[in-house]
């Protein structure tokens, strides 16, 4: 997919400014056609135009004439009427005849033109050559119009530094001078926006963008609203705030389908924006109907940028949904008009596709695909383009046996994504990357274990789990909460950069945050080494994770569960194996499968042999050594059940009963958290919350996994938070309950100050949108993002709801939710469940679980305890769906070492 900024200014064309030596007096014969383009219908503009242009090239008028025959090739550039656009502008080109004024304004209009084919570096030319000549001309309009097309080839090709230095310059120009049309200064308040999303600066875009929404509203300008509505909705829907993103792109398709004329060029593009939120979220048939208006637009229209993007999303719906041959009839289509109008950056997109299609009837050609995939990709600086291309090479080069190949083309693809680190801290991934990307690491550890380097392997896969996660750490909000002081620190040096117009002097600048950022998160670690490795995760070695937690009768079972396959390895004191275990597709049904038999007490449902296929498939092929305690970091939906329920021999004793299990989010983090720190100070011992009070849902969430349940009543809930309150009576505990349990008075008491904090409340998990998942409180929902801006010292974090444990699937990364953010908040460990638990059955459980606690009990020896005492009890007790879904996430005290 392309940048999604390089999307919203292909569909929503900025009109160039107005020659001023036209004016914009009402008795000029170009009064009329002028006002209607700045208010952007060029349709009704063009006719205008034409009839000027007639009417002075016969009178003989030069400089009418080239006026005319100027905005005339504008008008059909606007329109994506290139065949049209082409001849006005090399008549308005010979019409020059030595005026540097006309020379500067046709260099800016043909600067346009070019970066809309994807000739950026003749566009950048034209548009420097513009600027240059404009010190001696004394034009401020003709300044500002130049300022605009060199940052649009800067956005274009993601050089958004130099993009917002050029955009605040235009928009300061603008306010110092006044009296422009304010059209003009609605776009440039538009671009300045972006620029600054596109740098994480996003409070700040959103300012600029409702100021240029307020602006639009006023002057009544259709094309302005829809422009900046499409652009606010672009700010949030990378972010994440799918439902917001949604509610802005329907206005603006609203507004422009009853404008006169209706704006169809920015209804595609909104059409395809809409169309590729639902893509991202997984729901592929409801972003069809969506992606197939755009084509008709386009092809209604002739429009055909918004037809290729809509052709390229409709074969991304195909693809997903099994139809190989459609999706490939639909990429070769969108590449012949790509290809034909020099849209180089999705060009490259469609190659890169189609080499997978042509690497098994013709290695050759998939070899030519690739390689001018790769290079249309590095020649636009579009960093997602570059990463995909790289991708798709060393996958066709690996599936062809060219093993050094597919080695270099991964690596190199890995040194990119690593390369984004400085822009991570910058929030300069919102340039198309906006989750992890993890299938070059998924590679790297594929062919090392096919040739037996079992330590460089889970050497790669532990880069990827803290790529992941410093990729989703780095996403930013389009509403931040207050920020931390080093994300005051970070904001000071984005604002530093931002001043750095030379593109060698971004980079290095670049170059020098990502250092700064890694000693601050180095130092971060060393000051905290639990909280601050869950938060800024340094990839460890095989022999350093061995050396750090491998003990005579512990085990660490680690996972890498990728796109193609699934990998393993047991990290013991004397030994360290690695395999293969299997295809992802076919050990996701067992595991899957397993996880429905546990999690539900079905009559005469036996769980113990889906429990011993998934032992004999993911664990057997890697030791069959009995230990005592064993350290998991599962990965994928592996992360969905507990291997307490996984059932070693024909005994019928699940794991649970023999094992003291604790799991991590990666094996660096398992060992930052055995490290210890120093002891807190508490304020108090337990902050309880219990059935905190949820409103209704007024309407379904559209982008909410319809699989999740919605919230139900709790009759147990306020019963248990009271009881485990009461246990620490006399240590310090306080409680909040049902309309007292809201966000404001949970905060107030500090919960950073005591040593347990209990939820015995719901928590909603989103899967496509992780930021979203939370735990609900009364009237408002504590999320991830703002449980990781806690500074917690607890020991332990119980979250006693529905599915706390679940949360995302990121590759490589396992499980990222609940339980992480409390780990990166600061707490020691995090007990969380992974199903639906019967309120009855939760509060008996905590109960026991925290009499234990109480008594001075570790949490991962109190758990291993219940749980013991249920698996031996007989009766109802013993099904896995009461004792198994609690499972602790950390935990691993020092002085359990």
């Amino acid at each position: 997919m392309r940048s999604p900024l390089a999307l919203l200014l292909a569909g929503l064309i900025p009109a160039c400014h107005q020659p001023s030596s036209t004016g914009r007096d009402a008795s000029s014969p170009f009064a009329v056609a002028d006002s209607l383009r700045i208010m952007g219908n060029h349709t009704a503009a063009l006719a205008h135009y034409a009839r000027l242009r007639d009417s002075l090239k016969h009178a003989g008028d030069s400089a009418g004439w080239w006026q005319a025959e100027l905005w005339l090739g504008a008008g059909h550039m606007w329109l994506g009427q290139g065949d049209s656009a082409a001849p006005a502008l090399a008549q308005a080109w010979r019409l020059v005849r030595g005026d540097r004024r006309r020379e500067a304004w046709t260099r800016v209009v043909t600067s346009v033109s070019l970066d809309l084919q994807g000739k950026y570096d003749s566009a950048l030319v034209e548009a420097t050559r513009a600027r240059a000549m404009i010190s001696t001309l004394s034009d401020p309009e003709l300044d500002a119009a130049a300022l605009d097309a060199e940052a649009r080839i800067y956005a274009f090709t993601g050089r958004y530094h130099e993009m917002l230095a050029l955009d605040s310059a235009a928009v300061a120009r603008r306010r110092a001078r006044g009296g422009l049309p304010r059209p003009f200064m609605a776009r440039e308040l538009t671009s300045l926006g972006l620029a600054l999303y596109q740098l994480g600066r996003a409070s700040e875009a959103v300012t600029y963008l409702e100021e240029s929404l307020a602006l639009s509203e006023q002057i009544g300008s259709d094309e302005a609203t829809v422009r900046t509505l499409t652009a606010l909705a672009l700010t949030y829907q990378t972010n994440g705030h799918l439902d917001r993103a949604s509610e802005l792109l329907q206005r603006a398709i609203a507004r422009a389908e009853r404008a006169h004329p209706p704006q169809l060029a920015r209804v595609a593009v909104a059409y395809n924006n809409l169309g590729w939120i639902y893509v991202t979220a997984g729901n592929g048939e409801a972003a069809r109907p969506y992606l197939e208006r755009a084509l008709e637009i386009s092809r209604t229209t002739g429009q055909p940028y918004a037809g290729v993007l809509a052709r390229m999303n409709l074969g991304v719906v195909e693809f997903d949904k099994g139809d190989s041959a459609r999706a490939e009839q639909l990429w070769r289509s969108a590449l012949r008009t790509a290809d034909s109008l020099e849209y180089n950056a999705l060009k490259g997109d469609l190659l890169s596709k189609l080499a997978e299609f042509a690497a098994h009837r013709d290695p050759a050609q998939a070899r030519r695909l690739l390689a001018t995939a790769v290079s249309v990709a590095e020649s636009t600086g579009f960093l997602a383009g570059e990463y995909d291309a790289l991708r798709k090479q060393g996958s066709v080069l690996e599936s062809l046996g060219d093993t050094a190949g597919a080695v270099a083309a991964y690596r190199q693809d890995v040194r990119l994504v690593e390369s984004w680190r400085g822009r991570v801290a910058m929030g300069d991934l919102q340039i198309g990357i906006g989750e992890p990307r993890l299938e070059p690491y998924e590679g790297l550890v594929r062919l090392a274990v096919a040739r037996g380097h079992q330590e460089e392997a889970f050497g790669i896969a532990e880069r990827a789990r803290a790529t992941a996660l410093l990729t989703l750490m780095g996403r930013r909000e389009a509403n931040p909460r207050p920020q931390s002081d080093d994300e005051r620190r970070r904001e000071h040096i984005r604002q530093e950069i931002s001043s750095a117009v030379d593109p060698e002097a971004a980079e290095r600048a670049i170059g020098a945050i990502a250092d700064s950022v890694e000693m601050t998160e180095a130092a971060a670690r060393r000051s905290d080494p639990a909280s601050g490795a869950a938060r800024y995760p340094a990839p460890l070695s095989l022999g350093e994770v061995q050396e750090a937690l491998a003990r005579p009768r512990r085990g660490v079972l680690v996972f890498f569960w990728g796109d193609r396959d699934v990998y393993g390895w047991w990290v013991a004191g004397d030994s360290v194996r690695g395999a293969r275990l299997g295809r992802a597709d076919s050990l996701e049904g067992p595991v899957s499968f397993l996880h429905r038999m546990v999690e539900s007490p079905a009559p005469g449902g036996d769980w113990v042999p889906a429990a011993r296929r998934v032992f004999d498939a993911l664990v057997a092929p890697l030791t069959t050594a009995d230990v005592d305690e064993l350290l998991v970091v599962p990965d994928g939906p592996l992360a969905q059940i507990p291997f307490e329920v996984l059932v070693p021999d024909s005994g019928r004793q699940p794991l649970g009963a023999r094992q003291r299990i604790i799991y991590g989010p990666s094996a660096s983090v398992l060992v930052a958290l055995a490290r210890g720190r120093p002891q807190p100070v508490w304020k108090g011992t337990m902050l309880a919350v219990g059935d905190p009070a949820v409103r209704a849902v007024s309407q379904p969430d559209p982008f909410r996994d319809p699989r999740s349940p919605a919230p139900g009543p709790l009759p147990h809930a306020a019963a248990e938070a009271r009881a485990v309150r009461d246990l620490f009576q006399q240590a310090g505990a306080d409680l909040l309950l049902r309309n007292d349990a809201t966000l404001d008075r949970w905060l107030a008491k500090d919960p950073g100050s005591y040593r347990y904090l209990h939820f015995a409340a719901h928590a909603l998990v989103d899967t496509r949108r992780p930021e979203k998942t939370h735990v609900l409180l009364s009237g408002a929902e504590l999320d991830l993002t703002a449980i990781r801006r806690l500074r917690l010292t607890a020991e332990l974090v119980t979250l006693s709801a529905c599915e706390t444990g679940l949360g995302r699937r990121y590759r490589g990364e396992g499980v990222i939710g609940l339980p992480h953010a409390f780990l990166a908040a600061g707490a020691r460990s995090v007990l969380v469940t992974l199903w639906r638990v019967e309120d009855e059955y939760a509060e008996k459980f905590m109960e026991e679980f925290y009499g234990q606690v109480a008594s001075g009990t570790p949490p991962a020896a109190a758990l291993e305890t219940v749980r013991r005492r249920w698996i031996q009890a007989g009766g109802p007790e013993s099904h896995p769906s009461h004792w198994a879904p609690f499972v602790l996430v950390g935990g691993l005290n020092s002085g359990e070492q």
